[in-house]
């Protein structure tokens, strides 16, 4: 059960976070399950808390992806850094339409 919770809380609120304790509980349940089926119970659960978790940490590394690319890649190409020209300065003139 705490994988499931983990699992929807790291795709809604602590998308680190949650996802990564997702998985890891996911894991412990699903061996505990595998040792003792007769005594143990909730597969379904876990394996599904499990997916939730991996989804999560997909979703935020392809975030981090994004972000970093666009601080990498788009910032230093429109010339936001620049050291000729204030950053406002800059962004202004490439806005600016005449």
């Amino acid at each position: 059960m705490v994988s499931l919770v983990a699992g929807i809380l790291g795709l809604s609120v602590f998308w680190g976070l949650g996802s990564l304790v997702a998985v890891i509980t996911g894991t412990m349940a699903l061996r505990e399950i595998t040792a003792q089926p007769s005594v143990v119970g909730g597969a379904r659960t876990a394996r599904v808390g499990l997916v939730l978790g991996w989804i999560g940490i997909g979703l935020t590394t392809l975030i981090v992806c994004a972000f970093c690319a666009f601080f990498l890649l788009l910032v230093p190409a429109l010339g936001l850094l620049s050291r000729t020209a204030e950053p406002t300065t800059r962004l202004l003139q490439l806005l600016s339409v005449a």
